[in-house]
């Protein structure tokens, strides 16, 4: 996360190439995987988080990472879902059962 756009982007190529790595293994019939990934994220939670354990980071280095996260794959995104117990479920859940 402390580096920012980069930090975003190396995690999404790193997170990439596991994915295709485990697809080639263990699903060799798919020969070109198209991989969405969402992950739902609470910002203010984790700058708290980070802030319990001493480390400082800014809202700006977050949302560089989210940017050079959600730009480097087409099918790869970073929600930031709020505040609140349930957010994230809540986001999964519509998602599925929306109706």
């Amino acid at each position: 996360m402390q580096l920012g756009e980069q930090g975003g982007r190396n995690a999404a190529k790193q997170l990439w190439k596991s994915l295709e790595d485990y697809v080639a293994t263990n699903l060799s019939t798919i020969t070109k995987p198209k991989i969405m990934t969402k992950i739902y994220l609470n910002v203010k939670g984790l700058i708290e988080t980070y802030d319990r354990g001493g480390i400082t980071l800014e809202i700006s280095t977050i949302s560089d990472f989210i940017r050079g996260f959600n730009e480097t794959t087409s099918f790869f995104e970073i929600v930031d879902v709020g505040t609140g117990k349930n957010k994230a479920h809540d986001k999964i859940k519509g998602m599925w059962y929306n109706s």
